[in-house]
């Protein structure tokens, strides 16, 4: 599952109006200072979620095949799974939607 922490600092904090950092700032403020950026961030995302859709899949096949009897559990997993692809398709909407405002602002 993916860390609060994590989702925590994407979040970030926010200003009234539109904040546009100047070029050197930009700079500064890329992963060279120990962080890590945002495509390694959503890469590790998606390898967290196909992790979680590899292991449902693992535990449906188990309870079809009658290698366990524990409902509960296996629902839990797909549920789980479910939910992260749910938040990784939001994710892609914001940054759609935020990409196709920025497009549209006149500079």
């Amino acid at each position: 599952m993916i860390p609060l922490e994590t989702v925590t600092a994407l979040h970030g904090t926010s200003k009234v109006g539109p904040s546009i950092p100047s070029a050197e700032a930009t700079q500064k403020s890329l992963p060279t200072q120990g962080g890590v950026s945002f495509a390694e961030t959503l890469k590790g995302y998606l390898s967290e979620i196909r992790n979680l859709e590899e292991e449902a899949g693992r535990q449906v096949n188990a309870l079809a095949e009658g290698k366990t009897t524990e409902v509960h559990q296996v629902m839990l997993a797909v549920e789980e799974a479910n939910l992260a692809l749910d938040l990784l398709i939001e994710i892609r909407n914001r940054l759609l939607e935020t990409y196709h405002q920025l497009s549209r602002t006149s500079i």
